[in-house]
């Protein structure tokens, strides 16, 4: 019989093979003084086995811990690790576990509650425990598990959008996107106001170009927006604005300019534009300086006039800027050769009015300025009258017989050597006539200052006798010089202002050109002394001497018959 102190516990146990056993529940704590009274069977005593002492205290609380949770996250990114414990213990810490492996230390529970921040920096999948320690009064727990799958988080993008700040309607213009970092696939949608243009394009190494074309006017708002690719976060690009117009009307722009110029020539440069009622300014330009201002276009045409300062290659081309609804142009370069500019000459003929075949007669070519080099050629009726004569101090003579009768018309040309321009002087015409027995014999004698001063003018006269309205003229001479022009002779007197320009003795004469049916003559030689101009003084008419132009019928004169 076991006992509890001494209160039975249940009923006597049978004793098998020495032993008895029993199974008891105590239901009150304290210590309790167990003892076992053997009642022996027949045969054996009655015995007692000493008492012994069993301390009994009331049992701990079982508990349940819950564990939570997410599903899924990424590395790097922090996650929320719950535990709750019920019944509430009022104390104790839990355990979080990763696949076994303590996450941090303990995490006292309060409230029946314990969390935990917590970062992964491994992907995959990982099993999550929760370890309640147990408390006073509650026993310990550990949670079912709960798996998270742990991924490498997607990169950040950024797109950013290229288009121009301006375009025409129906010209096609490229929007680009790139796509940084590269994110190897994915799509870029471009869109126009917020409305999709076309579909969406490829990325391909980070980029993606669309051609479009703008069909309306105005302020137009493009954004790129990126898809995202495995691995990669979408992305939207800032919006950049085009400014889309009605296209302005092409022109072209041509210009006329001289091949060659001289310096200080006035040239005219002329652009004009297609097409002609294209309105705007033309910019003249020699290289890349501007020839005075802008010239405003008017009727399809710019001109200009410019003189050019210095020789050479000069490379002009015109600008053309247009007004609104025109484009601007630009023409081919034209090339002007400028040269440096020539002395500009003129040449005045001298001949006598009448002439006999077969008479020698000096023709004079005078060139203005005096110092102008180069030749002159005489020519009767076209034809050149031998070779070119020399200039010299501003004239050239050349002495000639007509071999035909009639009108004969003497021209000069002058030739100018480097630095002087060639000219013409103004045909002269001659009335030549047949010389014949019968002819009128004249005599001409010249009148000249016994002296004279250096730059004051003298009048040197010459008289021809034979006959009254003598044709014809003369031409006086300084030695072998022709000084003036051939002067006409009124009543049968030719006179001459001349001035002289050197000091020293002047051989002067005059010889008379004779005419149909009179004969030509020469006079004979009279001396002027010219002294320099300080030495003041002129002098008195001299004598005349005569030549006869021919002897008692011979036709015999001062130049031949």
């Amino acid at each position: 019989q076991f006992r509890d102190g001494s209160t039975n516990i249940g009923a006597p146990v049978v004793v098998s093979n020495g032993t008895a056993t029993l199974q008891h529940t105590f239901d009150t704590a304290g210590n309790h003084s167990i003892a076992a009274d053997f009642i022996a069977g027949s045969g054996f005593v009655n015995s007692s086995a000493p008492a012994q002492v069993v301390s009994v205290s009331i049992p701990d609380t079982t508990t349940t811990t819950t564990v939570t949770a997410p599903g899924a996250a990424q590395t790097g990114q922090q996650v929320t690790l719950s535990a709750d414990v019920a019944p509430n213990p009022g104390g104790g810490t839990v355990q979080f576990k990763d696949n076994g492996n303590n996450i941090g230390s303990p995490v006292t529970v309060a409230n029946g509650a314990a969390e935990l921040q917590h970062t992964f920096d491994a992907a995959g999948q990982h099993s999550i425990t929760a370890v309640f320690s147990g408390s006073a009064g509650f026993t310990g727990s550990t949670s079912a598990a709960q798996t998270v799958a742990v991924s490498v988080p997607d990169a950040a993008t950024t797109t950013t959008l290229t288009v121009p700040s301006t375009a025409d309607t129906g010209a096609q213009v490229t929007l680009s996107a790139d796509v940084a970092p590269n994110p190897g696939g994915g799509t870029v949608q471009f869109k126009d106001n917020g409305a999709d243009i076309g579909a969406p394009v490829a990325v391909s190494n980070g980029k993606a170009d669309l051609s479009y074309t703008f069909s309306e006017a105005g302020q137009h708002s493009i954004t790129a927006v990126f898809s995202g690719a495995p691995g990669f976060v979408g992305s939207t690009s800032q919006a950049q604005s085009v400014a889309v117009s009605v296209p302005n009307v092409a022109t072209t722009t041509t210009l006329t300019a001289p091949a060659t110029a001289q310096t200080g020539q006035q040239v005219t440069l002329t652009a004009d534009l297609d097409p002609a009622n294209a309105s705007g300014s033309v910019q003249f330009k020699d290289g890349n300086v501007n020839i005075g201002n802008a010239v405003a276009v008017s009727n399809g045409k710019a001109t200009t006039q410019t003189p050019f300062t210095t020789a050479g290659q000069h490379s002009i081309t015109a600008v053309f800027t247009g007004n609104t609804g025109f484009k601007n142009s630009t023409s081919a370069v034209r090339v002007v050769t400028v040269s440096t500019a020539l002395v500009q000459t003129s040449l005045e003929l001298s001949v006598p009015s009448a002439a006999q075949t077969g008479t020698s007669v000096t023709l004079t070519a005078t060139t203005t300025p005096a110092d102008a080099s180069g030749t002159v050629q005489f020519t009767e009726n076209g034809v050149a009258i031998g070779g070119p004569v020399t200039v010299a101090n501003g004239v050239a003579k050349l002495e000639h017989a007509f071999t035909a009768a009639g009108d004969r018309t003497v021209g000069a040309t002058f030739t100018g050597a480097s630095g002087f321009t060639n000219s013409n002087g103004a045909s002269q015409t001659v009335q030549v006539s047949v010389p014949t027995p019968d002819d009128t014999v004249t005599t001409t004698t010249v009148t000249v200052p016994a002296t004279a001063t250096v730059g004051s003018p003298v009048t040197l006269s010459a008289t021809v006798a034979g006959g009254t309205n003598l044709p014809g003229t003369v031409q006086f001479y300084d030695g072998d010089l022709p000084i003036g022009d051939h002067v006409a002779l009124v009543d049968g007197v030719a006179n001459l202002e001349h001035t002289f320009t050197t000091d020293g003795a002047h051989r002067i004469t005059a010889r008379y050109s004779g005419g149909q049916g009179v004969k030509a003559s020469a006079s004979a030689e009279q001396s002027v002394q010219v002294t320099a101009a300080d030495n003041g003084g002129t002098g008195s008419a001299g004598s005349l001497g005569t030549i006869f132009g021919s002897l008692g019928g011979a036709g015999r004169s001062g130049f031949g018959s």
